[in-house]
């Protein structure tokens, strides 16, 4: 099987994955995966879904089927709402569905912090984040959330669970977001659909 994951928006990213295990000198590995920041140009974003729709179905290797995973659009009614940005990011959703249906993929949707939680990458919230920064100044604590926040804890599992792979979008000097978290769906994905023994 082939796993797509997608994090949605401008900044975000498209991640596949197969489910081939190489053996390598520190255990069993997948292997390595294709990564690409989110286009901005619709026509590209069909593109690279195609491509990967058609080594899936047509490549040299047949693949039993091809699982697109998205995270689902979360809408917190204690936030400031940009509606322009929401409307884009359904309409995307939308299209990313359209086409994976017409392309012959398996659609998926996942709540981020399901996700997350499943990787090991679920920031503390609350009380519980409250206490660990208590006592911090304002850089201190804009340290500890790159470090502890969702994107510095997604960024250290991409790492230790793709050791080597170019998390960096071409043209950037640092880890892309939305490679990563594209990245860690795909593997949340594989791990939760495959059904066989997770690598740890």
């Amino acid at each position: 099987m082939i796993f797509v994951g997608i994090d949605l928006g401008q900044h975000g990213g498209i991640a596949w994955i197969d489910d081939t295990l190489i053996p390598t000198s520190i255990g069993t590995h997948i292997t390595l995966p294709e990564l690409r920041p989110m286009p901005e140009d619709i026509k590209e974003k069909f593109e690279i879904l195609q491509g990967i729709a058609t080594t899936c179905h047509k490549g040299e290797r047949q693949y039993e089927k091809c699982i697109l995973t998205m995270e689902d659009i979360q809408i917190y009614t204690n936030q400031n709402i940009n509606v322009e940005a929401y409307q884009s990011l359904y309409q995307e959703m939308g299209m990313f569905h359209a086409w994976g249906y017409i392309l012959g993929m398996e659609i998926k949707k996942v709540h981020p912090r399901t996700w997350q939680n499943k990787m090991n990458c679920l920031p503390l919230q609350g009380k519980q984040k409250a206490k660990a920064m208590a006592g911090q100044n304002l850089e201190e604590a804009k340290g500890w959330d790159r470090e502890y926040g969702s994107k510095g804890l997604a960024l250290r599992e991409a790492k230790k669970r793709f050791l080597g792979v170019n998390l960096i979008a071409p043209g950037g000097k640092v880890p892309h977001d939305g490679i990563i978290d594209a990245l860690l769906i795909a593997e949340y994905s594989r791990r939760e659909y495959q059904h066989v023994a997770s690598i740890s």
